[in-house]
């Protein structure tokens, strides 16, 4: 095979993730006139205490639209994000996947339960305005959601 045939199929790949990419970043750019959000914040606590480091994400039901993403602080408090411009989530019904990914300052965090992300049963209706969400989580299941 010839340097130059090498060469093609090896920046194929390269440019076709290129592509993929900035239609990616495209569409998570859309604008807010798009959807209708609803700002959401909260409190994340696990077994009674504030949750740190955690990240929540709200998909909504049917997984139709744009996911929205929040981060804990050290108080478990979050704001989600709908995109680089638009604070919020998309009015309706979402399913809630919360979980501590192992960090540089936090190399072995809480193991969260999977019904709290891979299976999660966590859910939330996210209404134009302000809303506030609030998740007790809870390492046996005697505790629920809270909103």
């Amino acid at each position: 095979m010839s340097t130059m045939g090498s060469f093609t199929k090896r920046t194929g790949g390269l440019r076709f993730a290129a592509i993929v990419s900035v239609a990616l970043i495209s569409l998570s750019g859309c604008s807010k006139s798009e959807f209708e959000l609803g700002l959401v914040t909260g409190v994340v606590t696990y077994d009674g205490r504030p949750l740190a480091r955690a990240n929540v994400v709200f998909q909504p039901d049917g997984a139709v639209g744009t996911t929205s993403v929040g981060f804990t602080n050290d108080a478990g408090e979050y704001q989600l994000t709908f995109s680089r411009t638009a604070k919020g989530a998309i009015v309706g019904g979402h399913e809630v996947v919360i979980n501590v990914w192992p960090t540089d300052e936090n190399p072995k965090p809480i193991k969260v339960p999977a019904r709290y992300n891979t299976a999660t049963e966590l859910k939330a209706e996210v209404k134009a305005g302000k809303n506030v969400h609030n998740f007790e989580l809870t390492s046996d299941k005697s505790s629920q959601r809270k909103s």
